[in-house]
C-alpha cells in the first residue's frame, strides 16, 4: 500500500499509481483488497482523482510500487514534476496551497515495470455512487494482466475478460489475456430485476430498479431486431447486465455489461454498437470495417425504434468526431473502437458512403450477406471477400470507392452553390454546383430543394473538381442544401465530442 500525505494534516491512499486517491473524510465503504499481476509488461498509465481537501495544504508525499516510476503531476492549472525524496516515495509543493474545504482533480502520469505479483492495496473502493471503470491502463505490448478480488459472493465484477476460478479463501480471479483495457468495474449488491427475451436475460441492478425496466425492454428488443435482420449471431450472449449510476454523461458498455445514467430510458448508440458487435465480430473483420458496422448498424437501430429524428441527431456528431482521425481506416487498423470513438465514427461515414453508391436495399442485403458469409483466414482476406461480395451485390465495380475511402487520409471539402436559370428545353431548373480541390473525391450525395412549402429530395453524382448539374423545378424555389443530413463524410473544421 502507498499512502499520500497532505502536509502534517492526515492521509489519503494512493493505490500504487493505477487508481488514485480515495479522501479519508470521504464516506465509508466496504473494504475490498485488489491485486494485479502483470505478465511481461511495460505499463504506461494515467491515475486520475477527485478528493476533497480536508485543511489547508501546501505540499503531499506518495509512493509508488518499486519498478514505477512518475512522469507529470498536474493540479490546479500547474503541471509538476513529482521530486525523489527517497525509493518509491515522491514530494510535489504546490505552486497556490489548496484550501482547506476545497475540491481538488490530481492527474499523474507514470510509467514502469511492475513486478509480479504486485499487491496495488488494501483500500476503500468507492462503490456506486461515483464508481468508475476500473482500473484503466495501456501498455506497449502484449501481455497477460490479472485482475484478483477478495470480496464477498454478492460483489459483482463487470469485465471483458475471464473467470479463472475461487480458491478457498474467497479470492477470485479474472484474466484479459490481450490489451487490458476497463479490465473492471467493481460495484456493490444492488437491487436486481430481470426482463427475459428469446433466449436473452436483461438483469438491472440499481437502487431504483423500476426505472432501467423500459431501457432494459428497448435492449431486448434491439436484439430481436438483429436476429430478424442478420440471423443469428455467432458470439450468442446469454444476458446484458445494465447499472445504473449517478454522474454518468453517457452509456457505457464492457463485455455483457453497461453503466448507463440513472432514469435512463432509451438505449444511446454506445450501448447498441455494444449489442451489434455480437453479429461482426469475427476473426478475418478487419478493425475498420467491424468498427464501421457497429456504428451504421446501431445508427440503423435508433432510426428503428426511436425514429429517423435519432439518426439525423447523430450523424454531426459522428461527422465531428471523425475529423480527429488524421489517418485513413487502413493506416488505423489496429485502432479498436472501444479505444476510438473517432476511428468508429469515420468508419460508419464511409459505409453509409456505400449505401449512398449502391442503394439502400442493397447495402441492406449486403449486411444480411456478409452475416452469413463463413469466416475467411484473416483480416486480409476478410476485407477481400467483403469487397468482392459488396460489388456482386451492388452491381458495379468499386476498386475507385475502396481506394478512395480507405486509403486517403483527406477528406471532401465542399464549396457548394445554386442558382435559378430558364433552359430551352427543361424550362425551370435548379442550377446547382459543387467545387472541390484536387484531386477530386467521386462520391454521390443528397441534396434538399424548398420548392412551394414542399420538400424534394435528389441525389446527384460529383466526379470533378467542379461538377454542374440542372435539375428541373415547379414553382418558386425557397433553398437548394447540400447534404443537410450529413450523410456524407467531408471536411467540418470543427469538433465535438461523441460521447
Amino acid at each position: 500500500m502507498a499512502v499520500l500525505r497532505f502536509g502534517a494534516v492526515g492521509a489519503l491512499v494512493f493505490a500504487a499509481g493505477l487508481a488514485g486517491f480515495a479522501a479519508s473524510a470521504a464516506p465509508q465503504p466496504r473494504q475490498y483488497q485488489l491485486a494485479l499481476q502483470f505478465t511481461g509488461a511495460r505499463v504506461a498509465a494515467t491515475a486520475t482523482v477527485a478528493l476533497r481537501v480536508p485543511e489547508r495544504t501546501a505540499w503531499f508525499t506518495f509512493r509508488l510500487a518499486p519498478g514505477l516510476a512518475p512522469g507529470d503531476l498536474a493540479t490546479g492549472g500547474q503541471t509538476y514534476r513529482p521530486l525523489r525524496i527517497a525509493r518509491g516515495l515522491y514530494q510535489v509543493v504546490l505552486a497556490t496551497p489548496w484550501a482547506a474545504g476545497s475540491e481538488q482533480r490530481v492527474v499523474l502520469h507514470y510509467a514502469g515495470t511492475v513486478a509480479a505479483p504486485d499487491v496495488i492495496s488494501s483500500r476503500r473502493v468507492v462503490l456506486l455512487p461515483g464508481t468508475n471503470w476500473y482500473p484503466a491502463w495501456t501498455a506497449d505490448g502484449r501481455f497477460t494482466v490479472t485482475l484478483r478480488v477478495a470480496a464477498p459472493a454478492d460483489l459483482r465484477i463487470a469485465t471483458r475478460g475471464e473467470l479463472i476460478g475461487t480458491d478457498e479463501r474467497g479470492w477470485r480471479t479474472w484474466a484479459d489475456p490481450a490489451a487490458a483495457h476497463g479490465i473492471g468495474l467493481i460495484l456493490e449488491p444492488l437491487d436486481e430485476r430481470e426482463i427475459a427475451a428469446p433466449g436473452l436475460t436483461v438483469a438491472v441492478f440499481s437502487r431504483t430498479a423500476g426505472a432501467l425496466q423500459p431501457l432494459a425492454r428497448a435492449l431486448a428488443g434491439a436484439v430481436s431486431t438483429c436476429r430478424r435482420r442478420w440471423g443469428e449471431p455467432r458470439y450468442r450472449p446469454a444476458e446484458i447486465n445494465l447499472v445504473a449510476e449517478a454522474g454518468v454523461d453517457s452509456a457505457r458498455m464492457a463485455g455483457n455489461w453497461a453503466m448507463v445514467p440513472q432514469g435512463e430510458a432509451a438505449p444511446s448508440l454506445a450501448l447498441l454498437r455494444g449489442i451489434t458487435s455480437w453479429w461482426w465480430a469475427r476473426p478475418d473483420t478487419p478493425p475498420w470495417l467491424e468498427a464501421g458496422l457497429e456504428t451504421i448498424s446501431a445508427l440503423d437501430l435508433l432510426a428503428e425504434r426511436q425514429g429517423e429524428n435519432a439518426r439525423d441527431a447523430w450523424l454531426p456528431r459522428l461527422q465531428a468526431a471523425a475529423q480527429d482521425t488524421g489517418a485513413p481506416p487502413l493506416a488505423l487498423a489496429q485502432a479498436r473502437t472501444a479505444q476510438n470513438a473517432a476511428v468508429a465514427a469515420r468508419a460508419g461515414l464511409v459505409l453509409n458512403a456505400l449505401r449512398w453508391e449502391i442503394g439502400p436495399d442493397r447495402f441492406a442485403g449486403l449486411l444480411r450477406a456478409w452475416a452469413r458469409t463463413p469466416p475467411a483466414a484473416d483480416a486480409r482476406a476478410g476485407q477481400a471477400r467483403f469487397e468482392r461480395l459488396a460489388q456482386e451485390i451492388g452491381g458495379e465495380r468499386l476498386d475507385w470507392f475502396w481506394r478512395q475511402w480507405l486509403q486517403r487520409p483527406d477528406w471532401p471539402r465542399i464549396d457548394f452553390e445554386w442558382r435559378m436559370v430558364r433552359l430551352p428545353r427543361s424550362g425551370q431548373t435548379v442550377r446547382v454546383r459543387v467545387r472541390q480541390p484536387a484531386p477530386a473525391f467521386d462520391f454521390r450525395a443528397p441534396i434538399l430543394i424548398v420548392a412551394g412549402g414542399r420538400r424534394y429530395w435528389q441525389t446527384i453524382q460529383v466526379r470533378n473538381r467542379d461538377t454542374i448539374l440542372g435539375i428541373p423545378v415547379r414553382g418558386t424555389v425557397d433553398s437548394v442544401q447540400f447534404d443537410p443530413e450529413d450523410e456524407l463524410p467531408r471536411w467540418r473544421g470543427d469538433s465535438q465530442p461523441l460521447e
